[in-house]
């Protein structure tokens, strides 16, 4: 008995002693991680001030932009008339003119196709594989945006390779909406695009393709649209002779009263080395700035892109970035809007409409 009781009072020493000894790490560890997240609160808050120092430059920058452009405004005879005649009032036909000189930017800054996608960006972890080319955002100050991501081939533990692929996105949900028809094609070529500005050969490139419609039911104005947006990219496929491979489909966009838009979402991937692969921010000054066209028919753009890719392979190509599919279809005639020349996403397509589209497409 006596010695169960030894026995007993000397764990319980060893407990309690290894307890006490426990504590203070337990308590320091916890001081750490505080101080850790104090640091790190501290570091963010930096960084919105710095944040904020730089936007202030800008809109610093802007508005004095604006003066300059209101003085030179003003120097034209029929404000400075104005000017004179009704003294300070008169300055409004001056801002009147300069609002009307910007309201385009203004209406493409509003768009939510050119908001900057940054904090959604930084949600993720752009530098887990070790074999990424290119991240997120490139340039000195981080600030380009990248159209395509591109990697070197995974290889066994030990070997290298300069083999990589460049995959890229196409899809604009208001172009889809106004015309699923024209909206799919637009998502297959900006995805073709995208890759070929990053240095591939459109020639090897293969799509996968992921659609999003409205439920069905019974009504066959929602049946049209999955047909015409499929057809839309089977067209460009055939015409680009790009194969999709896989993808996924689904109809079941509507919740209670409110409908996804026509959505084709292409995704377009090709081979190539590590070394060819172009970014999308200018390198250094000096260097001249192109704009590449077609005739908005299919072998036009084919043509357009070979004689790129031809630029590419002789390294006379620093940056480049593909615009906008919007851009491309109302350029090349597919698309002109309605009233005003304004697209009008959420509107419906008449038949003479979509015949349109059809017969400016094929000529």
């Amino acid at each position: 008995m006596w010695n169960f009781i030894r026995k007993s009072f000397k764990r319980e020493l060893l407990v309690s002693f290894v307890a006490v000894a426990l504590l203070p790490l337990i308590l320091s560890c916890i001081f750490l991680i505080q101080m850790f997240k104090v640091k790190l609160e501290r570091d963010y808050q930096k960084k919105d001030l710095e944040q904020a120092a730089v936007m202030e430059e800008k809109l610093t920058t802007l508005f004095q932009t604006i003066d300059d452009v209101t003085l030179h405004l003003s120097k034209e005879p029929e404000i400075a008339a104005s000017i004179r005649e009704s003294g300070n009032r008169g300055r409004s036909a001056v801002y009147a003119k300069l609002y009307e000189e910007t309201a385009s930017l203004r209406e493409m800054a509003s768009q939510l196709r050119y908001a900057s996608q940054r904090g959604l960006v930084e949600r993720f972890d752009a530098t887990i594989g070790a074999g990424s080319l290119l991240m997120p955002f490139g340039g000195r100050n981080q600030a380009t945006p990248t159209q395509a991501m591109a990697a070197k081939l995974p290889v066994l533990p030990g070997e290298q390779t300069d083999a990589a692929s460049v995959m890229a996105w196409g899809c604009d949900p208001e172009l889809l909406s106004a015309d699923p028809f024209v909206g799919a094609q637009m998502s297959v070529i900006s995805s073709m695009a995208k890759i070929v500005a990053a240095g591939a050969d459109y020639k090897k490139a293969y799509l996968t393709l992921q659609e999003f419609f409205e439920k069905l039911r019974n009504d066959p104005e929602r049946w049209g649209k999955p047909f015409e947006a499929l057809l839309g990219a089977l067209t460009a496929q055939l015409s680009l002779d790009a194969a999709a491979i896989g993808g996924k489909d689904s109809m079941s966009g509507t919740f209670l009263d409110k409908d996804v838009p026509p959505t084709v979402i292409s995704f377009a991937i090709a081979p190539l080395k590590a070394q060819e692969v172009i970014s999308n921010e200018f390198k250094e000054g000096g260097h001249s700035v192109y704009c590449f066209g077609s005739d908005g028919t299919y072998e036009g753009l084919k043509d357009t892109w070979e004689r790129f890719h031809g630029l590419c392979q002789a390294g006379q190509v620093k940056a480049a970035w593909a615009v906008d599919a919007v851009k491309w279809a109302v350029g090349s005639g597919l698309v002109n809007g309605v009233e005003g020349n304004a697209l009008a996403p959420q509107g419906t397509s008449t038949r003479a409409q979509a015949a349109t589209v059809l017969m400016r497409f094929v000529g």
